[in-house]
C-alpha cells in the first residue's frame, strides 16, 4: 500500500528526522543485533501522523559497472510512524469505483482517499450480485491508507459471468474511526465507519 524512497533520493520529513546509530551490521548465522535510532522531530511538525521507512539490504551485492547492465538490489523495509499529539482524525471515503472488462475477465478498481491526519487499516470488499441477488464474485482484504493519501487497489475476477444480463457491483469499506487504534475491531461496532459505492453493470 506504500513504497519507500530510493536511497539516492533526498530524505524528507520523518526520513530526515531519523538517525540510526550505525549504517552497517555483520550478523553471524541465526544471530540478531539491535540497532538503536533516534527521532528528532522539529517543533513546527504538523499535528498528526508522519510516515517513513527503515530500509535494509545486503551489503555484499556484486556491483557490475559494465555499460548497459541492469542491476536489481533487493531491499526490505520496516514502516516507521511518528505521531504528533493534537486533533487526530481519520476520514476515509471511496473516491472512485470502476469496472473494466478485459478478455473474459473483469477488473474492479477501488480508490480510497484519506483526508484525515492519521492512517487507518481499512477492510475493503468488492461483491458482484446477479439480478436475482445471487453472489457471483466476492474479494477483498485489509489495507493501510496513509494520511492525506489515495490508495488504489484492483481486484480481478477471472470467472466473468458467461450469461448476458444486469449485474450489480458493490464496493464497501469499514475502518475504526478511533485515532490511535490499528486494525479493525469489529467487536466495538460504535467505532466502525462503513461506506458503500454501487455501480450497475450490463454484461455484453
Amino acid at each position: 500500500a506504500y513504497t519507500c524512497r530510493q536511497d539516492a533520493e533526498a530524505r524528507v520529513g520523518l526520513g530526515a528526522w531519523t538517525v540510526l546509530s550505525q549504517s552497517e551490521v555483520t550478523l553471524a548465522p541465526g544471530k540478531n543485533v539491535d540497532v538503536p535510532f533516534t527521532v528528532a522531530m522539529p517543533d513546527n511538525a504538523d499535528v498528526g501522523e508522519h510516515d517513513g521507512c527503515i530500509v535494509f539490504a545486503s551489503a555484499d551485492d556484486v556491483v557490475d559497472n559494465s555499460a548497459g547492465n541492469v542491476q536489481i538490489h533487493t531491499r526490505q523495509a520496516i514502516r516507521l510512524v511518528a505521531t504528533v499529539p493534537g486533533d487526530l482524525k481519520r476520514d476515509i471515503t471511496i473516491q472512485s469505483f470502476d469496472f473494466k472488462p478485459t478478455d473474459g475477465k473483469a477488473f474492479y478498481d477501488v480508490a480510497l482517499k484519506n483526508v484525515g491526519n492519521v492512517s487507518a487499516d481499512v477492510d475493503v470488499k468488492v461483491t458482484v450480485h446477479s439480478l436475482f441477488g445471487n453472489v457471483l464474485y466476492s474479494n477483498g482484504g485489509g489495507y493501510p491508507v496513509l494520511s492525506n493519501q489515495v490508495l488504489q487497489q484492483q481486484f480481478e475476477q477471472t470467472n466473468k459471468p458467461l450469461f448476458g444480463g444486469w449485474y450489480t457491483a458493490q464496493a464497501s469499506i469499514q475502518y475504526d474511526k478511533k485515532a490511535g487504534e490499528f486494525g479493525v475491531n469489529t467487536q466495538i461496532s460504535a467505532n466502525l465507519m462503513r461506506f458503500f459505492s454501487v455501480e450497475i453493470l450490463e454484461k455484453d
